[in-house]
């Protein structure tokens, strides 16, 4: 909680974690003036139109990983419901459509080498240390592909320790998509922003912090000025660099550069019907993941809803 002597915060960024810092500090009694560059809340959270696409699509934040305590805890506070992933995941990797079940065979090792990590390592490193054996081929192309496409993480870089704790947490509630979208989360949280006081200022871009007597000082792109006892930053690290921020911020600015990130292209195809339920005589009406090792390896589409939309996404 924050220290008791300050009572004004601004937070910069109106995304998933600057609404949760938002809503904490003003539950706690705080003033709170939150600060985001965009003319919508949400960050990487990105609802696409239903009038479009006929739901609540995502352009960004789609599917609730693992056991999920926090999201699953504001669904519940605001009333909406999980859609649970289901239908069968197909692959065309051997050059024909067929049923992604190759890698079921060593499933049970790799559970229980994954069970058995005591130190973190990148998911690509684990698979070799553990399963560099050619009759494991097929399982080390599946984790890749699941871990790029559906975790839209490097291999490379992901924590084999975070992927454990999403891939084993199933008993601790099923994976699938918020009913309403990501898109509802925003509104509820924001929603409780504004309810406990908290003013947000859409299209305030930050550029700047200055700090001087205990204060600090919030320049925007527009020449607008907030001052308070303290700023929170909750921007995306790419964009935390674009700031002036005071010398000692700026140390802990750039030892967060250690954290690392990287790109995802999510693309989203509209149809008239859903032509993949019956593509070439094959039955394919239970769809969920098509894997490839395509351009744009992972496909999905929004079964068991009926919706004609695929989307694909590439690391």
């Amino acid at each position: 909680m924050a220290s008791q002597h300050l009572t004004h915060f601004v937070v910069v960024g109106a995304g998933a974690a600057g609404l949760m810092t938002a809503r904490e500090l003003a539950r706690a009694g705080k003033r709170v003036t939150i600060l985001e560059a965009k003319t919508r809340c949400g960050g990487r959270i990105y609802p696409l139109s239903v009038d479009e696409f006929g739901y609540p699509a995502e352009g960004g934040a789609e599917f609730v990983h693992g056991a999920a305590p926090v999201t699953r805890a504001l669904m519940r506070e605001g009333g909406l419901a999980l859609s649970p992933r289901g239908g069968t995941r197909w692959s065309t990797r051997s050059g024909a459509l067929s049923t992604d079940e190759s890698s079921t065979t060593h499933m049970g090792r790799f559970y229980q080498a994954l069970a058995e990590v005591k130190d973190d390592l990148p998911i690509a490193e684990f698979l070799e240390a553990h399963f560099a054996d050619h009759r494991y081929a097929e399982l080390r192309r599946s984790i890749t592909r699941t871990v790029e496409g559906y975790d839209a993480a490097d291999p490379r870089r992901a924590s084999t320790l975070a992927l454990r704790e999403e891939w084993m947490a199933r008993d601790n509630g099923e994976h699938g998509r918020v009913a309403k979208g990501y898109g509802a989360l925003v509104e509820h949280l924001a929603s409780e922003c504004r309810k406990r006081g908290a003013a947000l200022n859409l299209g305030a871009a930050v550029t700047a912090i200055d700090e001087a007597r205990g204060r600090v000082a919030v320049r925007c792109r527009d020449a607008a000025r907030f001052e308070a006892d303290a700023v929170i930053l909750t921007v995306p690290l790419p964009l935390l660099f674009e700031i002036a921020l005071p010398p000692a911020a700026r140390e802990r600015a750039a030892a967060a550069a250690d954290i690392g990130f990287g790109n995802v292209v999510k693309i989203l195809f509209r149809f008239a019907t859903t032509w993949w339920a019956n593509h070439r005589g094959r039955n394919l009406a239970d769809l969920s993941f098509l894997v490839s090792d395509a351009m744009v390896p992972t496909w999905w589409t929004q079964h068991p809803d009926k919706y004609p939309v695929l989307t694909g996404c590439r690391h």
